[in-house]
């Protein structure tokens, strides 16, 4: 990953429940907005769970399918917290 650069990527799952896709965001840090609560991670999770409910799949899907890929930071506890926080979201 590239200093400045920040990603984040969510699965698409058929039928039969296994990963066959996924879609990726990829953007500027402070341009692309990863929180969790925020408008591109919602956007994510509603393409990725639309394109899975396309392909069949029965199952829920939740932000702790979202795997984000940011520049290291500081506060490592802040981020770490942040993936927690991921995790509680969806109910896991």
């Amino acid at each position: 990953m590239h200093k400045g650069i920040v990603a984040a990527s969510a699965p698409i799952f058929d039928y039969t429940g296994r990963i066959v896709a996924a879609l990726a965001l990829v953007g500027l840090e402070g341009v692309l907005d990863l929180e969790p609560d925020g408008r591109a991670i919602r956007t994510l999770l509603k393409a990725t769970a639309e394109l899975s409910k396309r392909l069949g799949f029965g199952g829920a899907t939740g932000s702790a399918d979202v795997v984000a890929l940011n520049p290291p930071r500081e506060n490592t506890l802040a981020h770490s917290r942040k993936a927690g926080a991921l995790r509680a979201a969806a109910g896991r």
